[in-house]
């Protein structure tokens, strides 16, 4: 699914470059490129991303086509991605609001005599204290020189030594020191408290612990903004992290049984870390033993929004055992531990005995509360067409497309309206787009073949996974 992500993303903006070019407008498009981070491949012993704080993941390319510009220019000093929208603004030439951090990056484009050189850049990887419950490390550039501070503190000459390979804290105090002061200044200059840079209610800081972004439970790793040295060294827990990225793509294969031995190591190096135990309850109930999954989620003392989707498998699984009253309690419980968009949508999936509308009514309730997710939307729009209301689901479907255009249930949705609307060839062409994206979606086969019976049509063979599916 993520190579098909990176295909559909590469294919769509192909398309608009195309556009932009066919009507002449290319040569006035100001084009931004960049990533949010980049990937270790055991660079450091860490194998993907989020968790140290070297260059194999900091380092990303920024490149910026400037329209009316004839020649490229490289510029060699290290700029931040908090300085895209500063120089997106000025390039456009509409004022920057005060607030705004970062800094316009025309003056180094253009070679500027009197833009300020070399500016600190901070950087950070908050990721092994939030989700893993080590310490947290924080990162300042500073001409050629990247201090990183964490339980074990760094410091590199980046011109000399690119690949971080010797640290220089130690034959180099005086600098290390200077640069602890100074990232400490950044941090101080830069930070604000949650409810002073943003006036938000009660609702929306209740969204946005439901997405994830904040913890409202109060249990958990917190972060503040003063330079610590607590916790376990991310460079001593990188090899558990590593288990914990195996486990879960273990996990998405079904490999269970492959998953349990390296589940129970993590889980014995940290008895109460929330994801690991997750992972642990996916795996005992991807086993078939639900009564130790369903216990381990009930003796985890810390679920919250940050680390709930990790537990909601377990659910899933029980209502798959043909155990839905027991999978909806458990859905139930998780939600009122940790609200969350997953779980309210797992709840309503799971009171599929309920009357139609009563479902309906619950979701619509979700999504006014997690407005932003479109599996809510997309869930709507189906229960809607159920009931033969089309408009008010192609209402819920817009929105949801906009945002994940690539879901398949979304583009089976879309299909649904169009034959309800008596447009059959768009709805046929819309459920082979859904079958190019899920090919083993058997909602989608078995709909198709049910369009053709009532057009005389010749039917499309079902899979051998959906045939054994429908036994």
């Amino acid at each position: 699914p993520y190579q098909g992500e990176i295909a559909f993303t590469d294919a769509a903006l192909g398309q608009m470059l195309d556009r932009l070019d066919a009507i002449g407008e290319l040569d006035r498009t100001l084009i931004v490129v960049t990533s949010d981070h980049g990937e270790s491949r055991r660079e450091h012993n860490e194998m993907t991303h989020a968790f140290m704080a070297y260059e194999s993941s900091m380092h990303v390319p920024l490149i910026i086509a400037v329209p009316e510009t004839q020649a490229s220019k490289r510029v060699a000093e290290h700029v931040g991605t908090v300085d895209i929208v500063p120089t997106v603004l000025d390039l456009l030439g509409l004022e920057l609001p005060e607030v705004l951090q970062g800094r316009s990056l025309r003056g180094l484009m253009n070679d500027d005599p009197n833009i300020e050189r070399n500016v600190p850049i901070y950087a950070e990887s908050m990721s092994p204290k939030l989700t893993h419950g080590f310490g947290a490390l924080r990162v300042l550039y500073d001409n050629g020189k990247k201090y990183i501070h964490g339980p074990i503190p760094e410091l590199y000459d980046l011109g000399q030594d690119p690949a971080e390979l010797t640290d220089l804290l130690a034959e180099d105090q005086q600098q290390s020191q200077a640069m602890h002061e100074q990232l400490q200044a950044v941090i101080d200059w830069n930070a604000s408290d949650l409810s002073a840079a943003y006036d938000f209610d009660a609702d929306t800081i209740e969204r946005l612990a439901g997405l994830g972004y904040i913890n409202m439970s109060g249990a958990g790793p917190q972060t503040d903004e003063t330079l610590s040295t607590d916790g376990v060294p991310p460079q001593h827990g990188v090899a558990m992290i590593n288990i914990a990225f195996r486990v879960r793509s273990l996990l998405s294969s079904g490999a269970y049984d492959q998953a349990l031995p390296l589940v129970e190591r993590l889980v014995a190096s940290a008895p109460q870390q929330p994801y690991y135990r997750g992972q642990l309850a996916h795996v005992l109930a991807g086993l078939g033993q639900l009564d130790r999954a369903e216990k381990v989620i009930m003796a985890t003392e810390q679920v919250n929004s940050a680390n709930v989707d990790s537990f909601l498998a377990v659910p899933r699984l029980l209502d798959a055992e043909g155990e839905n009253l027991r999978a909806l309690n458990l859905a139930n419980y998780l939600l009122g531990k940790a609200p969350s968009a997953n779980g309210a949508l797992l709840v309503a999936e799971l009171s599929s005995d309920r009357e139609p509308k009563a479902i309906i009514e619950q979701l619509q309730a979700a999504d006014e509360r997690y407005a932003d997710n479109a599996a809510i939307k997309i869930e709507l729009a189906s229960k809607l067409l159920e009931l033969g209301e089309t408009e008010a689901a192609a209402a819920y479907l817009r929105p949801a497309m906009k945002s994940s255009p690539t879901a398949p249930a979304a583009h089976f949705a879309l299909a649904q309206i169009y034959w309800q609307r008596q447009q059959t060839d768009l709805a046929f062409s819309r459920i082979e787009h859904t079958l190019t994206l899920a090919p083993q979606f058997c909602d989608a086969q078995n709909k198709r073949i049910e369009w053709q019976a009532q057009l005389n049509l010749p039917p499309s063979n079902l899979s051998e996974q959906c045939q054994e599916a429908s036994q």
